[in-house]
């Protein structure tokens, strides 16, 4: 009975996890939906202070859909980006997972990649950063 008891947890466990075929996962699920930004910060590389740069990002507004479709738009400019989006698990001790989106703009055709890493989701938040050339930005955005 020992050694069944184990079999019979590790089948649950991956039953539980995997999802069919163009499904999306719980982590997905959480994340479609209208979202603002709450906080942005950023920290210059080799410095210990962080800038709260949250004005910059007051106008954003990114929605997701569960067809794996979004939008990145700005009231104030007017400017929409519309694209793709897609959530990866990086494993790791932390179960990290990593958001990429593929963005196009509208009128100009430009290309814009965002890549969240350190990604979590609760029904109610999001939170991210990234890493960039000059620095990393923090990201917390609220659901709408």
């Amino acid at each position: 009975m020992k050694t069944v008891l184990p079999f019979f947890l590790l089948v649950f466990i991956i039953a539980t996890s995997c999802t069919k075929e163009g499904e999306l996962n719980f982590q997905e699920r959480r994340l479609v939906g209208e979202w603002k930004f709450k906080k942005v910060t950023f920290t210059k590389r080799w410095t210990i202070g962080y800038r709260n740069i949250t004005s910059d990002y007051q106008a954003d507004q990114l929605v997701f859909n569960d067809d794996l479709s979004m939008t990145y738009s700005n009231s104030e400019t007017g400017e929409n980006y519309t694209g793709i989006w897609e959530v990866n698990c990086t494993g790791g001790q932390d179960n990290s997972s990593q958001l990429i989106a593929s963005l196009t703009h509208d009128v100009t055709g430009e290309i814009k990649q965002i890549i969240w890493d350190s990604f979590s989701t609760t029904k109610k938040k999001i939170c991210s950063n990234s890493s960039e050339k000059e620095g990393f930005y923090n990201y917390t955005l609220i659901r709408q």
